[in-house]
């Protein structure tokens, strides 16, 4: 616990996947003693990304403030969002990032080496990650500047599955399956996928005949259900808009996750042992992609055709591979190894654990001085 009174300062950008795991890092601070200010511009609460009751109520320690990003609050910053990344490709070389591909626009290259260069000026660099998930990454980043993974960054990395309350309406249909039965497929809060990849794997789960848990937002759920005359699959599965992830993924009935693979995605099926199936597009997607699959060795990974569909035969190919295939036994066990490696890394004493510690403890160190 911290001896004196130390303030952080936080800043985040106003999407899912920046805010969750800053707050969470924010109240593993508080958690230690550590005052918090958690910024983010106004928009995040205009759109309700951030519950500002739960957060006063179960931290007082960490104090919100919104500030404006300069734009109408009403802009819908991401609606056109695949109209500005149209020219990435997904070829080969795709295993790296996209935003630093050539057919990259320029402005947003420029973006990330201005963002890297200005890593001279700080004094650590943390990472939602963990020590042994990727430790050779680790050591040859800390040549660099101090690396400390603090993660991952889940809300709860150590719990259990209990009993599901009336309101989570997924989990209950989750309880009345079979252990390792259903596929869970979620592509993330951005991603809208085209009407022939919707059709492509709802064939396909029609085909293999397994329950599934999909998330959908609206205009694909709209669309599938009136496909559905034609088209029936929806009698195993069930289409929802949203459910707590983290819960899905850690209930037994899980068997795989079909997924975009955002780095808070693949993180939460790290710490669930839920095997994924990889179906990247953009930004890290496909760096994660090839981590799961050819790195930490828990995945398999969907294969476009030249038109960047998937078709429904490479679905069905990749749920088997992954639940009946003849490696399904041993990716398994792969995930449930970096499970518990995940829990004894955020545990007293684990090494996220300590990185925190020594970080408070260099705040402290450092008072008075500029970071």
């Amino acid at each position: 616990m911290v001896t004196e009174q130390v303030h952080v300062l936080m800043v985040t950008l106003p999407f899912h996947g920046h805010i969750n795991p800053m707050l969470r890092f924010a109240k593993r601070l508080a958690s230690k003693g550590v005052l918090v200010t958690f910024a983010t511009p106004e928009v995040a609460r205009y759109k309700q990304l951030l519950n500002t009751t739960q957060t006063d109520d179960e931290c007082p320690e960490i104090h919100l403030e919104f500030f404006s990003d300069g734009l109408s609050l009403e802009l819908n910053r991401v609606k056109h969002v695949d109209l500005m990344f149209a020219s990435l490709t997904l070829e080969e070389v795709k295993d790296l990032p996209t935003l630093i591909l050539p057919s990259s626009p320029h402005h947003y290259r420029k973006l990330i080496a201005d963002s890297i260069h200005s890593m001279e000026k700080v004094k650590w660099v943390l990472g939602s990650s963990f020590y042994e998930l990727e430790a050779d990454v680790v050591q040859s980043m800390s040549f660099f500047k101090p690396v400390l993974p603090v993660g991952p960054l889940i809300s709860s990395v150590a719990a259990e599955v209990n009993t599901c309350n009336a309101r989570d309406s997924c989990l209950e249909w989750l309880d009345e399956k079979p252990s390792s039965s259903v596929v869970y497929i979620a592509f993330g809060s951005v991603i809208v996928l085209t009407q022939k990849q919707m059709e492509n794997i709802a064939m396909a789960l029609k085909n293999i005949n397994r329950s599934f848990l999909w998330i959908m937002k609206p205009s694909e759920r709209e669309y599938l259900e009136k496909k559905n005359d034609e088209l029936p699959f929806l009698e195993k599965g069930l289409v929802v808009s949203w459910c707590d992830q983290e819960k899905v993924l850690r209930h037994q009935a899980v068997s795989c996750f079909l997924s975009h693979c955002g780095w808070n995605s693949t993180l939460e099926a790290v710490v669930a042992g839920v095997p994924v199936i990889a179906f990247p597009e953009w930004i890290d997607q496909p760096t994660n992609a090839k981590l799961l699959v050819d790195v930490f060795k828990m995945g398999v990974r969907m294969r476009p055709e030249e038109d960047g569909i998937v078709t429904k035969g490479e679905v069905e190919r990749c749920i088997f591979e992954i639940t009946d295939g003849p490696r399904a036994s041993e990716m398994k066990k792969r995930a449930m190894d970096l499970r518990e490696a995940a829990k004894k890394a955020v545990a007293d004493g684990g090494s996220s654990d300590r990185n925190v510690d020594h970080f408070i403890c260099e705040i402290i160190n450092q008072s008075g001085n500029t970071l």
